[in-house]
């Protein structure tokens, strides 16, 4: 029965019923406390009869209560009115999308306009640990201003288990605790998994998501029948009609998200709602292209021969696939809220405060990393300017970026001057200048000042989260800044003596200030770096754990500790953690060049260079100078069967970085992939003599040695690598896993089966001690199954193998080379597992929107 207007609900006084919905009754509501309107939702009294049903309705309330994302219904409150269970939330003025989509399909621009909303609220809520569990458009509220948030998170589960037919869509809903095996969501909505009745994680929000997103570009619902028992069959067998049938405007790569979205199988869709976003904004610069033939196109003609001027400039410093061939994300100009910040020049008069200078310049990116709206080039990169003389529009032009930030600090005393000047690239005009001239205690206001007036001046969207992320100083002690930023400037130089002091300004700035953050996060870098590239031992990843953690619980939402946290992770080999450690840093901070290509190194390292490739082109882009993302793309792209783009890139990495050890041995693989043994060769000569003696090239090239038939030489190679490796053991075995395995190998070609046996002890035992420790590197399975197969155990050779499959090796190609797997390529068993990896490479090469023929 409606509640009439007067009645009191605790605090809360009704002023006008809002609507009836499958989660019970909604009222407009006034809480005289604070003076606000609030939406008051009033569930099934049977609630409150169920305790345990009462106890999770509270705990999930509660939970939901904690979320606070723009793209989320804010829970204020909660309580029951004659053993009604309410909720209080925000009031939102608008209307449904289901109400939207009465008047017709949604435009491309407009549907990822909401797309990217709903994406960024499903990753914050995923983030959390929150699974919808029955998004549909009736769940989807669009504000008078374009706002959109999601309702009703975390009450989906709690609703009966029944179907219920909502009179205003006539769309069957069923409903279940969260055990497996009880069903509930929508009808035309649910994913396969939902109405099979099993357990459901984030993955399932995505495929509802796909079934929203099919539905605004076509107009129609993706999964129909004549019941709900044939819409549910639908769901679980079939596909929907492709979007273009529909709708004529719709770009490859927006269908391709849709269908990704849909894939049957949860391995098979995007894994998490920050992947999908990242697709629908790079689909956004696709769509905002003029169609062919269509009246912008026609009057674009007269300009033709200057833009394609300019795409040729682009390919060359922006790459992203399409149709297997490389283009500039969205085929324009840079865009307009497009940044660069130059090293700000030390004016100082004593030079020793030019890492103050440094400093000041990385803080500025990062307050501007901070907006989601500006596309920020990473420290890395701009610092390679410093103290050049190149014109602004050279630097903007390498960088990618419409506008340039270039300044000067001088500091004396308890004095501080910052001169300011934000330059279009395009035009050499000042866009915005300023000069601050404060006492030193007001560097972080001058910070938050410059990167606010900067959004500004750019007319980039700034939240009301961000500014306050932009607003919050890192510290309140000016000493242990100081410490902080000769630490940081120092990690950054990726030496061994460097890291040693960066350790110790770290820990100073921490003893001055025991709740900063920032130095606890740097010292998460800095262990983590000193096993990745110093062979430290294993201890100093826990130490960096703590410090990662420990920072992020001064500041959860510190971009810095996450990128930490995920880091550390990655070295120790625990790939998925890594995964959502880099996520949460990069969901924090869009801008984080480093967690962004940590993200792609990760994916790829799983198995999926198609979504770790779409990441490492994010990372270029933030990042341009960095060759580790070069290389990476040519990874991705060996992978999934593209020599010629996996060689363009991987060169273009050697350019940037001519003793780039992991770009070398990636060229070597791809002409070995290719059977260009010739080619492999000289490469792997030539790489020699960049890096002689480096262990982890000369591996690669003995593997090279090895497949191509030179025993004597590969051996030769292999007992080098073995004794450098045996002297800087590490978990992260990418690089040298089965130099033990491989010089068996050798052995047993030889004749020499005792020191083969030995060596195959000895990596077996290593090996066993990487799975037994939860490393996720698909190597350790790989070399397993050598091992078994040069012991002539070939159902446990082929048992870890396709563990290794499992663990994300993609590399059959190549594979099909490998000397150490000679022995099991007769057994039919091989040829299943190549048909496996050959339809999963076919599947990914479709996602990535490439070619069904190789390169």
């Amino acid at each position: 029965m409606a509640l009439p207007a007067g009645t009191r609900l605790g605090p809360y006084e009704i002023l006008s019923p809002l609507g009836v919905g499958g989660m019970g009754e909604v009222y407009r509501a006034r809480d005289p406390r604070l003076g606000r309107e609030v939406a008051i939702k009033v569930l099934p009294a049977s609630l409150s009869q169920d305790p345990d049903r009462l106890r999770r309705f509270e705990q999930e309330a509660r939970a939901a209560g904690a979320l606070n994302h723009p793209n989320l219904t804010a829970v204020h409150d909660i309580g029951t009115h004659e053993g009604a269970p309410y909720v209080v939330e925000e009031l939102l003025e608008g209307e449904t999308l289901r109400s939207v989509l009465t008047g017709g399909r949604l435009a491309p621009r407009k549907t990822i306009e909401y797309g990217l909303q709903i994406a960024h609220g499903l990753a914050a809520a995923h983030e959390k640990g929150i699974v919808h569990r029955d998004l549909k458009p009736e769940n989807i509220f669009v504000t008078r201003d374009g706002r959109v948030k999601i309702l009703d998170f975390g009450l989906a589960k709690l609703t009966h288990p029944e179907i219920a037919v909502d009179e205003s869509t006539k769309t069957p809903t069923l409903a279940a605790g969260t055990v497996p095996g009880m069903v509930m969501g929508t009808v035309g909505y649910m994913s396969p998994e939902q109405v099979r009745g099993f357990a459901v994680d984030q993955r399932s929000d995505i495929f509802s998501f796909g079934a929203i997103l099919y539905e605004m570009l076509s107009g129609r619902k993706a999964f129909q029948g004549a019941s709900a028992a044939d819409a549910m069959s639908a769901i679980m067998k079939e596909d929907p009609p492709d979007l273009s049938v529909t709708n004529q405007n719709i770009s490859p790569s927006l269908e391709r998200i849709v269908r990704h979205c849909l894939e049957k199988n949860p391995e098979e869709r995007f894994q998490a709602a920050q992947d999908l976003a990242f697709d629908l904004s790079v689909a956004a610069g696709e769509t905002a292209r003029p169609v062919p033939g269509s009246p912008q196109r026609t009057a674009l003609l007269w300009v033709g021969v200057a833009l394609a001027a300019l795409l040729v400039i682009l390919v060359v410093v922006l790459g992203r696939t399409r149709g297997g061939k490389t283009v500039a994300p969205g085929a324009s100009a840079p865009h307009r809220r497009s940044i660069a910040v130059l090293p700000f020049q030390n004016l100082s008069p004593d030079p020793e405060n030019a890492f103050f200078a440094d400093g000041m310049t990385e803080d500025i990116l990062t307050q501007l990393t901070k907006i989601r709206d500006l596309k920020v080039i990473s420290r890395s990169s701009v610092m390679r300017y410093k103290g050049t003389q190149k014109p602004i529009q050279t630097i903007a032009s390498e960088l990618g970026v419409a506008t340039v930030l270039e300044g000067s600090v001088r500091r004396a005393g308890d004095r501080v001057r910052i001169v300011s000047q934000l330059i279009d690239a395009e035009t050499d005009e000042h866009v915005w200048a300023e000069t601050y001239d404060r006492e030193l205690k007001d560097v972080f206001a001058i910070q938050s000042e410059v990167a606010q007036q900067i959004a500004g001046a750019l007319r980039a969207t700034l939240s009301p989260a961000e500014k306050k992320r932009i607003e919050r100083s890192p510290t309140g002690n000016l000493a242990a800044y100081d410490q902080y930023l000769k630490g940081r400037e120092l990690y950054s130089h990726y030496r061994k003596a460097d890291n040693e002091a960066a350790i110790e300004f770290f820990q100073k700035a921490s003893a001055l200030d025991s709740a900063f953050a920032l130095a606890y996060a740097g010292l998460g870098d800095a262990y983590a770096q000193r096993v990745q590239r110093f062979g430290f031992p294993q201890s100093w990843l826990e130490s960096s754990l703590e410090m990662s953690r420990k920072a992020i619980a001064l500041d959860p939402e510190l971009a810095e500790g996450h990128k930490a946290l995920g880091l550390t992770y990655f070295v120790k080999g625990a790939y998925r953690e890594s995964l959502d450690a880099s996520r949460n840093a990069v969901g924090i901070n869009p801008n984080q060049a480093a967690a962004t290509a940590n993200i792609g190194f990760t994916l790829w390292l799983l198995g999926r260079p198609d979504e770790a490739l779409r990441w490492m082109l994010r990372a270029i882009e933030l990042d341009p100078k960095n060759s580790a993302s070069p290389a990476g793309i040519g990874g991705c792209y060996s992978e999934l069967g593209d020599a010629g783009e996996a060689e363009r890139w991987l060169k273009r990495a050697l350019e940037l970085q001519p003793e780039l050890n992991n770009a070398h041995a990636f060229l070597i693989w791809v002409y070995l992939q290719g059977r260009r043994d010739g080619e492999a060769l000289q490469q792997a000569r030539n790489a020699i003599k960049v890096l002689p003696g480096d262990p982890r090239l000369l591996y690669a090239v003995a593997v090279a040695e090895l497949t191509i038939g030179d025993l004597p030489r590969a051996q030769q190679l292999f007992e080098q690598v073995l004794s450098a490796f045996r002297g800087i053991r590490v978990s992260n075995r990418t690089a040298g896993a089965g130099v033990e395995t491989h010089l068996a190998f050798v052995h047993l070609r030889a004749g020499r089966r005792g020191e083969a046996a030995t060596l195959l002890e000895e990596s077996f035992a290593a090996d066993r001690r990487e799975a037994d420790s939860g490393n996720q590197d698909w190597s350790v399975p790989y070399d397993m199954a050598c091992v078994h197969a040069l012991k002539g155990e070939k159902n446990e050779a082929f048992r870890w193998l396709g563990k290794a499959v499992e663990a994300g090796w993609r590399g059959w190609p190549l594979g099909t080379r490998d000397p150490l797997l000679d022995s099991l390529r007769s057994d039919p068993r091989f040829s299943a597992i190549e048909t496996r990896l050959q339809m999963l490479i076919s599947q990914m090469r479709k996602r990535a929107g490439l070619r069904e023929s190789g390169a």
